[in-house]
């Protein structure tokens, strides 16, 4: 089949930037010569702000047309790029922004988004082309403003993927503040149909049923096979070939006919489809179901212009190229339901190396704030140029939705969208500063009040809103302690393990690490440094000629290197989770509301994919816990090298899990809390603290395995029915007047004294009662035998002892400073405990208390904005650094299985928004050993401390840092040692 997306070669970059959507031109073989592409408005239709600004000396500029230009000033007059050059010169009049200290990008396209939609999917009918989502925008929607943080400017809003022919999209740019809806149009843009593949057209996740093994699940609705899928699609357009003959035959002799066959809006829009004038982007993920439409489409005479998701597009490039079809991917994601799990990182580099049409999207409005970190990865996963990486989010969605002759690269004659950015894109501590859509200035993160146009909640000033090159350098001397934190370890730069030290792992042999530069974390850097291993630890270390290399020790020549601490992911549940939306393949969450006794090391499983895919990016150990109820559990730390739980096991009692059971908001106090999730269901759910036990946001069941992407076609059950409680279903307005006390004047104070939350009291009381002096718990020798009943109380109560002596951690989650502050009043209680917040969401707004206290912070939310609507855009980015400045310790974690991969971006975030680099690299290695009280144990490079070393080119938190060795606990691992890296090579050589 020809494409009607004409996808040049690798090898013609520059074609690839300049060849037109063949907007009119039909495909071969379409029945009407003279049909041409439908609309969704004329080129002239829509009337809204065009700009003029001056952007001066820039730089850098990447065009994404070939070309990067240096000390470059870009000239935008009605809406249009005029100009690009080194010498040009403001026109009177025009407004001078300046670029200096900056890089522009082109405005980002995102090929699939549900971002400024009323609702997703039409569920009256599995085949609807005839509805539009034209008809359901919404232009108010907060997510257009959060979408230009992250330097998106157009998008194609899709129907959702519930239906196997949905309805019909809108391309939009990101116009913040506009009167009417029809103003985000991109006026002359295409039509194009959503067509959806897989679990969310079948519902196996969302509608249960089927009794047994082998039996049919009960579904509601046909078709519910991938089969049947296939079969739905053969007689759709069976019907409109007929319908498409009755009205030719109509046509050709009117007489023989009473009257005109009746119009059906439906069967004309397959028409449509079928001679080519709307444009076909399909929702898939496996191959087979990506090249059974392939099939389907070149039966009846049509082309799949576009695959979106495709995450098993790597599997069938060949295929692909050959139908004329292009692809827009995610860039990393995966695991998080059955047809997501052969999903590889390299996905995108690979199907565009074998020259498949290539894009990135973001799919859900709340991840395209930060669509600006995603350039990086093609080049980090499989090689690809920067300028191909560039496109991926620019030019190549723009030709997919047949706009590049307006969009997608900077050139003259373009339209004037242009994103300024602190650094360069593909430097991690870089973020959007400015957004231009046609000249007019709609995001400015140092002016949010005046861009965003509404009132908020105002941050803390900091001292830096943006990294400052230079400041992640350690300074010599003292970590950069923070109240609550002590460095828990030695800080010497050289010396050698205490005699007597029990070896870490007796299958380390020993080892000399020679000539590369020593980072470690608590001291200054060691250049030309040596460090010796032995027994899995740090034997000694210093510069070289203060280290004696005994005879026989095998020599690794590292000059040139870095040699970092392994990261620590300390709040994780990776390896007690394997596929999501299969519940036999996770034991992420146990029922009752107090599990103190239940640990989550017996169930970690060290042979998933997800360890080896995590230490990749170089995170050595993680904290994994299990969730479900108010004392969740046990959770354990472990480190990614052991090949049984016994030889990962770090501590088995690592911390223990609480979940604060309290509402986001104080009695009385309207929420503005719009909670969301990633809307891919199981397993890339965002915890919100306490939601399980009161709802709220767009939490509404309580359980079961529904799958349905609210975006997407499911409706994610979210955090509430992972977590398996008795309670999930109670409502915050059940609770209204049982979080806390009202003072006289009305306002609320927080108080232990309401329901659930006295219940924790309690529980704790009593544990701290036989913690000083243990009580019989015996039952009645009379009464039938079960173990929860026998025993039971005596091993949760001996599980709570070394919790309420502070021997072991508590991680509350608690995000909103009414949580946060409710853990104070525990903390008050319970004075030998050791609380730590995990999420803390609002913590900033509690900074100074929480420093007074010296209760530390693991922030699980730095990718994400806060779900409250009334928060500056950069709330959750900003969060560290205000609380660092404050002298609180922080930490950073993923929350997460898949995620825990991209830990270095978590902390990155953070530093492009004025964290120091060095603040946030000990975030993830001693700050996070200090939380899980084993900082005298790992988490910097010290003589005694666990050999967890990464051996890099650069800074781990950098994304195109490679790292080219690691050792955990002595042993030296290949970070290419995983799944993902094997299925890339093994398909890159696929012909």
């Amino acid at each position: 089949m020809t494409g009607r997306l004409r996808i040049p070669g690798r090898a013609s970059a520059r074609a690839a930037a300049t060849l037109a959507f063949a907007g009119a031109i039909l495909a071969a073989g379409a029945a009407d010569a003279s049909a041409q592409l439908r609309l969704q408005s004329p080129a002239d239709a829509i009337t809204y702000p065009r700009g003029d600004v001056f952007i001066q000396g820039i730089d850098r500029v990447y065009t994404a047309d070939g070309q990067v230009l240096e000390n470059t000033s870009i000239l935008i007059q009605g809406g249009i790029i005029r100009a690009l050059g080194p010498d040009l010169e403001a026109p009177a009049g025009v407004r001078v922004v300046n670029g200096v200290g900056r890089t522009a990008i082109p405005g980002i396209v995102d090929e699939h988004s549900h971002t400024a939609m009323i609702g997703t999917n039409e569920g009256s009918a599995p085949i609807v082309p005839e509805v539009t989502v034209l008809d359901a925008l919404n232009h108010r929607d907060y997510g257009i403003f959060r979408a230009l943080s992250g330097g998106i400017t157009t998008a194609r809003l899709m129907h959702g993927s519930s239906n196997p022919i949905g309805g019909q999209s809108a391309v939009i740019k990101m116009r913040w503040g506009m009167d009417e809806a029809t103003q985000m149009l991109v006026p002359g843009a295409p039509r194009a149909v959503k067509f959806a593949l897989g679990e969310n057209v079948t519902r196996k996740a969302s509608q249960g049923g089927g009794g047994g093994f082998g039996q049919a699940q009960q579904v509601r609705r046909f078709p519910a096979s991938r089969q049947g899928v296939e079969a739905l699609y053969v007689q759709a357009f069976t019907a409109a070939e007929a319908y498409r003959q009755v009205w030719r035959d109509y046509e050709a002799n009117p007489s023989a006919f009473r009257g005109p066959p009746r119009r059906d809006l439906r069967l004309q829009a397959l028409v449509d489809i079928m001679e080519d004038r709307i444009l076909i982007h399909a929702h898939s993920y496996t191959n087979d179901e990506i090249l059974m439409l392939m099939r389907v489409a070149e039966r009846f005479g049509f082309t799949i212009d576009a695959f979106t998701h495709i995450l098993e597009g790597y599997r069938v490039a060949e295929e692909l190229v050959a139908h004329g079809a292009a692809a827009s991917t995610f860039s990393d994601w995966w695991q998080y339901k059955l047809e997501a799990y052969d999903a590889i990182p390299h996905n995108a580099s690979l199907m565009a190396e074998k020259g498949v049409l290539t894009a990135i999207n973001s799919d859900i409005s709340w991840l395209q704030t930060y669509m600006n970190w995603e350039i990086a990865k093609p080049v980090q996963y499989g090689g690809a140029s920067r300028e191909e990486a560039l496109r991926m989010l620019t030019l190549n969605p723009a030709i997919m939705l047949g706009i590049d002759a307006m969009v997608g690269s900077l050139e003259v004659g373009k339209h004037g969208d242009v994103v300024l950015l602190t650094g360069d894109p593909f430097d991690s501590f870089s973020r959007v500063e400015k957004t231009f859509i046609e000249g007019v200035l709609y995001f400015d993160s140092e002016d949010e009040a005046g861009t965003r146009g509404e009132v908020f909640h105002a941050l803390p000033s900091q001292a830096s809103t943006r990294y400052v090159a230079g400041a992640g350098d350690r300074p010599a001397g003292a970590p950069s302690g923070a109240a609550g934190a002590g460095n828990g370890g030695r800080s010497d730069e050289s010396g050698s393990t205490p005699e007597g030290a029990a070896p870490v792992n007796t299958r380390a042999e020993p080892v000399a690490l020679v000539g590369g530069t020593i980072h470690p974390v608590t001291g200054a850097p060691i250049e030309d440094g040596v460090m010796l291993l032995e027994g899995g630890h740090i034997q000694a270390m210093g510069p070289r000629g203060s280290v004696t290399i005994p005879a026989g020790v095998r020599q690794v020549d590292l000059t040139g290197r870095h040699l970092y601490p392994g990261m620590i992911d300390p709040v994780t549940y990776l390896g007690i989770f394997e596929i999501g939306s299969i519940p036999q393949a996770t034991d992420r969450s146990e029922t009752g509301r107090f599990n103190p006794h239940v640990r989550a090391l017996g169930a970690y499983q060290p042979h998933g994919r997800a360890p080896f895919v995590a230490r990749a990016r170089g995170i050595t150990a993680v904290l994994t816990a299990q969730s479900g109820g108010v004392i969740e559990g046990m959770g354990s730390v472990v480190n990614l090298e052991g090949d049984t739980f016994e030889r990962a096991e770090i501590r088995g009692e690592g911390a223990l899990m609480v979940n604060l059971p309290l509402p986001t908001n104080p009695p009385g106090r309207s929420s503005t809390w719009d909670v969301f999730t990633d809307n891919h269901g199981h397993g890339r759910d965002i915890v919100w603290a306490g939601e399980v036990f009161f709802g709220g946001g767009i939490h509404t069941h309580a359980g079961g395995e529904e799958s349905w992407d609210l975006y997407d076609g499911n409706a994610s059950h979210m955090a509430g029915g992972a977590r398996g409680t008795s309670f999930a279903d109670l409502t915050a307005q059940q609770f209204r007047g049982r979080g806390g006390a009202a003072q006289a004047s009305g306002s609320p104070t927080p108080s232990l004294d309401n329901g659930q939350l006295r219940e924790l009291v309690d529980y704790m009381k009593r544990a701290d009662q036989y913690t000083r002096g243990p009580q019989t718990v015996a039952q009645r020798p009379d009464q039938p035998f079960e173990a929860n009943v026998w025993g039971g109380d005596r091993v949760a109560l001996e599980a709570m002892a070394p919790v309420m002596r502070g021997e072991i951690p508590i991680f509350f989650r608690a995000d909103s400073d009414w949580q946060i502050r409710h853990v104070f009043l525990i903390a008050d209680e319970f004075p030998d405990i050791r609380p730590v917040i995990v999420g803390g969401v609002h913590a900033f707004r509690v900074a100074e208390e929480l420093a007074s206290r010296q209760v530390p912070v693991i922030l699980t939310r730095t990718r994400s904005p806060t779900p409250d609507r009334d928060d500056s855009y950069a709330a959750s980015f900003r969060n560290a650094t205000i609380l660092h400045e404050a002298g609180v310790a922080i930490s950073f974690a993923t929350d997460e299985s898949a995620d825990v991969r991209n830990l270095p971006e978590h902390v990155a975030v953070a530093v492009s928004h004025g964290l120091p680099a060095h603040v946030g690299l000990e975030g993830v290695t001693i700050r996070a050993a200090e939380m899980l009280g084993l900082a005298d144990r790992m988490g910097s490079l010290e003589p005694g401390k666990r050999a967890d070393i990464l051996v890099t080119d650069g800074n781990p938190l950098q994304a195109l840092t490679t790292i080219e060795t690691m050792f955990i606990g002595g042993i030296q691992v290949d970070p290419r040692d995983n799944e993902h890296d094997r299925t890339y090579e093994r398909f890159r050589q696929r012909r």
